[in-house]
């Protein structure tokens, strides 16, 4: 149900739902992708930031690697606009080129 009021564009509504399931099931690449939608909507940076490093890290555990590298990217401009967050850009470029490594691509 959440999913879909993320597709339908009612984000407002699926933010609860989220993150109670994200909680019960950490593991989950959709739930955790629709949380991020809800983060972006709601301009949340500081929740959007750390839930941009955990699914990138789960998208890599899964060997999803040009999606992981397209959440560190995002995770590179959030960290742009807010510097005081943990981290920083050499943190997010190293694990970046690891999945380009990992993936193969030149």
């Amino acid at each position: 149900m959440a999913l879909y009021q993320i597709t339908a564009g009612k984000l407002e509504h699926a933010g609860g739902f989220l993150k109670e399931y994200s909680k019960e099931h950490p593991n989950r690449l959709s739930a955790r992708l629709g949380l991020i939608e809800y983060h972006r909507f709601q301009k949340a940076d500081a929740e959007l930031f750390q839930e941009l490093a955990i699914t990138s890290d789960l998208a890599y555990s899964y060997k999803q690697y040009t999606l992981c590298q397209r959440l560190l990217l995002e995770l590179l401009q959030v960290w742009d606009r807010n510097p005081e967050f943990p981290g920083g850009r050499s943190q997010i470029y190293d694990y970046l080129g690891t999945t380009f490594e990992e993936s193969g691509s030149p």
